[in-house]
């Protein structure tokens, strides 16, 4: 070879080779000293291509590495005598491999070893850099800092010594100058190398992130090219190169100028993507730096705005105060003015303080979202990346194929033309098998791939949605935090901001949890159609290849033997039935579940119009009660303005009367007639306009309750049926996905069946194929097994009978769910019912506070959740829990946090508390379907554990208490003995004493605010003298009789007419009783029977009239009947109103230990959630738990004192609705006998 060949090769075949190889010129030329290497024209050349070169001089065999190997190799091959071409090539390939450095070089762990070497140089370069730069940093800015404090005390020590004359308050002050501000450069040069720091920090880890992934990208594709012609080395050896006269060698082709060019194209694609990439990065940088100094620039100016206000009202403030205190002396104002100073001093420090931690916290926000902004971006483009890469994997696997099968062609007609006719069958397959055994690996490592690909990419796009979602939750909450509205009571703006900033701490909690539920799902999803995916592609490739084989045998194949090729049709016809048919089955099951959806769509939207339909019935039921109620009212106003005309009209007659007696005008007469008549038309129109304006009000508030009630009721409807499509739509999908799962499933066994039968056809001896030599024993031994013998061996296993006859057990029983025999399954349309607490018994009521203090009890230390605990008449069913034991007594609303236990559990408290414990660590580890969990198991023991060291303590405090009381009460001890032999004398076991005690706890009991305040001895008096009172009073009212009888015949007996006839009858017997002691007695029963009739309880009646009453003329007759019902009613209006109030008063404090109940519980989740974050031995957790125990407590403090609250309202509401009945019955009754009366009259 000479200088000119050897310039032939470097320019048209290594050149292309290396740019091929090495796109990025990642690489180095190594050639030797030899005159034709070293020519000036192949060295000019090499300099002008700009390729790298190492030199080294000629026949080194350390530095000369293929000179070397050719020696190895020569020195092998030297004593073997070869007899024809086949057997050289075969000798020559056998010692190539041989060879301890191609097999090093064909070793992927040396390369990946290298690999890591690379990558580990790379990080220790850059924290070397890291490093060296920090450090410069930090001496920069100290030096910065000590130069600024210098200048600085050396300013105020040279005022010092200008002022000769200052005092030492002055020097003093300062000083005391000098140290804040030295303080206030540090604390400032501290934050700015911090920052600095910071920032070098992130530039760094963003170039080493960029180095890190272009290094990881050239590896990929380095890896990639080298895994593709290892497989087609793997693959020219995995079968001899002459088998039965067979020669394998045609069919391994070497890259067609096709696939050349495709890899070329796909090289120049990535390096696209590649820049792109770059480019998409760059340009999210800058704009998430401009984003950032924006924000912090208008952070600056609202707080500088904040601040010139704050100081303005602190400086009027100031100024109103010296205003108001004009009256001081010239010392004391001096005083003011120091004291207000350093108050604005104070102020300011404070302003400060706050502008820097709002920068720093504006800050870090930024830079995180700023983290994660690039982080998703470069997750994005590795996913970009990863799919192009796959996209050419295929591509390039196509055009491999589409070049093997015309070798594969030419390979059966020379294998044919050489052994002749009689063996085509095998000849065909035995090609085939070779190529589509790497197919279906080929098939296996994409499909590997791919699901990898799909499942980062839905994870990168739920990422970047839930990005996108936290931004404008945040926006949200920034908008609600600047619409706070700000009161006088800076209290009560601190308890809203802590409310809202709690809320919005719960609305982020619950959008990360829903992200995570996505992710989840996500990820199910992706598996179970990549499952079914995966079977169909292999099922499509194995059809394709008994396609092939048919079409192959068709051509190649005599007449007379088409029995092959008729059972290759049919395969590949019965795959094809297999597949349509369970797409069929599929298609089928999909219409299905879609028509159920519809069909569950249309009853719901049927329900949800009935339920509408049924609440404007209810709504307008409401509307005509309330207009009955205005009907009433506009008729009292009528009678009202009736009264008053007629009122009107009378005194009109009688002025008119009066004037007529003094001789008045007729034009003063109708003067007065015409004023009067203004008036009264005046009052008709006033009660006109009253009357419509209640009409219009009434309207009015009917409208907007109906609206209100409406729009509730929509709300509330259109939610729950949410609900149930959001569960159908699971379990739709569940369905949809246990249909692909078995399909793959179905197709799986199809595949591995064909495998079988075709196993035992080749086992069949039906081919005359000329057998080959016979191999040694020792090489028969050590030959590994192929698939197909791997299949036949499992399929013919006992092992394989047993797990077939198990999934027919497990495929005809389906596993069932865990139940619990105590517990019954509820109904199917049963919804949640809860149980109003004032509606339950003593016991009940007894039980359900223990279940309560159980609850604060593993609040406290076990760190739970605080979490309502209510009873419930009816449950939803939890069809979707399969493997809880108390599935059917327990349902946790997660929203409201509100754990929903069985009323029916009451009977048995400890299987109540039991159920309790069980629910509150299944919410604690968040997963409520699982009992064998081991985080349930292991939070489910400490809460058993906390409740018996409670048990135990509580019963030890008991005991010791009880024994240092029995020397104080044992001369008791025999009389309260005697009272419970009273009390268990005819209980004679434990179920009849239980009994006794449970009527005891059924016992009734006023409940109030204070327990204590009904049972002290002033309040037991007062309430047993209103009870005797109530005693003596029902006694006399039985003796007098019915109260209407007896009004009725002291109204006939008392009348003036009847006591009339009375005295006349009386003066006819007895002529002699004076007639002014007549007049006397008729005084004195008169008075006696308005005694009588008025008096509520028994008094004495008068013996004689009053001297005030002597000689004074008799009253009008009284209707005592209207007396005592209007007497009635204004008691009865007395108590509506007391009882109004106690209800408002409740209804207050309820809402107030609302709000405190929920600030608490948000304060607990914040204290709970810190301590979780801290070490287990930190002093700070110490402290954290003893506050959060002291939260807990408070809390179950204002959640008992709420319940009890709630009761009481609930008891003055009934007693409420009850006295308005009452009262709208003496009313009725008032009015009946005012239209009786009026009647009569």
């Amino acid at each position: 070879m000479d200088q000119h060949k050897y310039h032939y090769i470097l320019v048209h075949q290594l050149k292309p080779s290396i740019i091929h190889l090495f796109p990025d010129g990642n690489y180095i030329f190594q050639q030797d000293n030899d005159p034709k290497h070293t020519a000036k024209k192949n060295k000019r050349y090499i300099q002008k291509a700009g390729i790298p070169t190492f030199e080294w001089p000629a026949q080194s065999p350390d530095l000369n590495p293929i000179e070397n190997l050719w020696s190895i190799l020569d020195s092998k091959l030297k004593d073997s005598t070869p007899s024809n071409e086949d057997e050289l090539f075969m000798t020559l390939l056998n010692g190539w491999n041989s060879l301890e450095a191609v097999k090093e070089g064909k070793d992927l762990d040396a390369l990946a070893k290298k690999h890591d070497l690379e990558r580990e140089v790379l990080e220790s370069k850059f924290a070397t850099e890291q490093s060296e730069q920090t450090a410069e940093i930090c001496k920069k800015l100290n030096s910065e800092c000590k130069i600024a404090i210098r200048k600085g005390r050396q300013n105020l020590l040279n005022q010092l010594a200008n002022n000769k004359g200052m005092d030492e308050k002055t020097a003093q002050a300062l000083m005391d100058q000098l140290r804040s501000d030295n303080g206030d450069i540090m604390d400032n040069l501290e934050k700015l190398k911090q920052k600095n720091i910071e920032d070098v920090q992130a530039k760094i880890n963003a170039r080493k992130q960029r180095r890190f992934q272009e290094v990881k990208r050239n590896q990929e594709v380095e890896t990639s090219h080298r895994l593709l012609s290892e497989q087609n080395i793997l693959a020219s050896q995995s079968y001899p190169l002459m088998e039965g006269g067979i020669n394998f060698a045609n069919v391994n082709q070497e890259e067609s100028e096709e696939q050349k060019a495709l890899l070329k194209e796909q090289q120049r694609m990535l390096d696209e993507i590649q820049e792109r990439h770059q480019e998409e990065v760059e340009s999210m940088e800058n704009r998430l730096i401009q984003e950032q100094k924006e924000a912090e620039v208008n952070a600056i100016i609202e707080f500088e705005d904040y601040q010139e206000r704050v100081i303005r009202e602190a400086k009027n403030k100031q100024a109103a105060e010296v205003n108001a205190r004009s009256n001081l002396s010239s010392e004391e104002m001096q005083q003011l003015f120091a004291a207000h100073n350093q108050q604005m001093e104070n102020l300011l420090q404070a302003l400060q303080e706050d502008k820097t931690k709002q920068s720093q916290s504006l800050h870090e926000k930024l830079e995180e979202k700023r983290k994660a902004r690039l982080n998703a971006l470069r997750k994005k483009q590795e996913n970009q990346l990863a799919r192009e890469l796959l996209e050419q994997k295929k591509e390039l696997a196509d055009t491999e194929r589409k070049a093997v099968i015309d070798a594969e062609r030419q390979a059966i007609l020379d294998a044919i033309r050489d052994i002749g006719n009689g063996s085509i069958e095998s000849i065909i397959k035995k090609i085939l098998d070779f190529r589509h055994a790497k197919e279906m690996m080929q098939l296996d490592a994409l499909f590997a791939e791919e699901h990898k690909v799909k499942v980062d990419e839905l994870l990168e796009r739920l990422d970047s949605k839930h990005l996108c979602d936290i931004d404008e939750l945040n926006a949200k909450h920034e908008n609600e935090l600047k619409e706070l509205i700000v009161t006088d009571d800076q209290e009560e703006n601190d308890q809203l901001r802590a409310q809202l900033l709690n809320n919005q701490q719960i609305e982020l909690k619950m959008l990360k949890k829903n992200h995570s539920d996505q992710k989840i799902a996500a990820k199910k999803n992706a598996l179970a159609d990549w499952e079914l995916r995966y079977a169909k592609g292999k099922l499509d490739l194995k059809e394709r290849h008994y396609t092939e084989y048919a079409d192959y045998l068709s051509e190649f194949l005599t007449e007379g033997r088409e029995s092959s090729l008729k059972k290759a049709q049919e395969a590949a016809r019965e795959l094809k039935d297999i597949q349509q048919k369970l797409e069929e089955q599929r298609r089928l099951d999909e219409e299905k579940l879609k028509k159920e959806m519809e069909e569950f769509e249309a009853r719901e939207n049927d329900r949800v119009q009935q339920e509408l339909l049924q609440c404007d019935i209810e709504i307008e039921k409401e509307a005509e009660e309330e207009r009955k109620k205005n009907e009433k009212a506009i008729e009292a106003l009528n009678e009202r303005k009736e009264l008053l005309v007629k009122q009107k009209k009378k005194k009109a007659k009688e002025e008119v009367s009066k004037l007529i007696k003094e001789g008045a005008s007729k034009e003063e007469q109708e003067a007065l007639l015409k004023q009067h008549n203004e008036g009264i038309a005046k009052v008709i129109n006033k009660m006109d306009a009253d009357r419509l304006r209640m009409q219009g009000q009434l309207e009015n508030r009917l409208q907007k309750i109906r609206k209100g009630r409406r729009d509730s009721k929509v709300k509330e409807v259109l939610n729950r049926s949410e609900q149930i499509k959001e569960e159908l739509k699971e379990k739709i999908e569940d369905e949809v996905d246990k249909l692909n799962t078995e399909v793959a499933e179905k197709i799986k066994e199809t595949l591995n069946i064909k495998a079988l039968e075709e196993s035992s056809n080749e086992n069949s001896p039906n081919e005359n194929f000329p057998l080959t030599p016979q191999l040694p024993t020792s090489y028969m031994m050590t030959m590994p097994l192929s698939d197909d013998a791997i299949i036949n061996l499992l399929l013919q296993s006992p092992l394989y009978d047993k797990i077939r006859h198990i999934k027919e057990i497990v495929s005809k029983n389906s596993v069932q769910d865990s139940h619990n025999p105590k517990v019954p399954d509820p109904l199917s349309n049963e919804e949640l019912v809860p149980v109003d607490l004032a509606s339950i018994n003593a016991r009940e009521f007894v039980i359900y506070k223990f279940s309560c203090f159980v609850r604060d009890l593993l609040v406290v230390h076990c760190s739970h959740h605080p979490v309502d605990v209510l009873l419930a008449e009816s449950l939803p069913s939890n069809n979707l829990i399969t493997n809880n034991v108390y599935k059917n007594v327990f349902h946790y609303d997660v929203q409201n946090q509100i754990l929903y236990l069985k009323r029916s559990k009451l009977g048995n408290v400890g299987d109540f508390i039991l159920t309790l414990i069980h629910s509150l660590c299944h919410i604690h580890v968040r997963d409520i379907r699982n009992d064998s969990d081991p985080k349930f198991l292991s939070e489910f023991h400490k809460a058993l554990s906390v409740v018996c060291s409670d048990l135990f303590l509580s019963r030890y405090q008991k005991s010791n208490a009880l024994n240092k009381a029995l020397n104080k009460v044992f001369e008791n001890e025999y009389s309260e003995g005697q009272v419970l032999e009273k009390l268990f004398g005819d209980s004679h076991d434990e179920i009849a004493r239980e009994n006794v005690v449970n009527d005891l706890l059924n016992v009734k009991l006023v409940r109030s605010k204070y327990d204590s305040e009904n049972f002290n001895e002033k309040v037991i008096y007062q309430r047993l003298c209103k009870y005797r009172d109530f005693i003596v009073d029902n006694k006399v009212r039985s003796l007098l009789g019915p109260i209407e009888e007896k009004l009725h015949d002291l109204k006939v007996q008392g009348s003036k007419t009847e006591i009339d006839r009375r005295i006349e009858q009386l003066n006819l017997q007895d002529t002699n009783v004076a007639r002014n002691k007549t007049f006397l007695s008729r005084n004195v029963l008169l008075k006696n029977t308005r005694i009588m009739a008025t008096a509520r309880t028994p008094v004495a009646l008068l013996n004689s009239v009053s001297s005030q009453n002597r000689g004074q003329p008799d009253g009008a007759d009284e209707d005592f009947i209207e007396t005592y019902l209007t007497s009635q009613i204004d008691e009865l209006q007395e108590k509506l109103d007391e009882i109004d109030y106690e209800f408002a008063h409740l209804s207050r404090e309820a809402v107030d230990l609302a709000h405190l109940i929920k600030a608490l519980e948000g304060q607990v989740i914040n204290e709970n959630e810190a301590v979780r974050n801290l070490a287990p031995n930190c002093s700070e957790r110490t402290h954290l738990t003893e506050i959060l125990r002291v939260s807990n407590s408070k809390l179950s403090a204002a959640r008992s004192q709420f319940t009890l609250v709630t009761v009481t309202k609930t008891e003055r509401l009934d007693k409420l609705n009850k006295i308005k009945k009452e009262l709208e019955e003496k009313k009725v009754a008032l009015e009946e006998h005012q239209r009786k009366s009026s009647i009569k009259q």
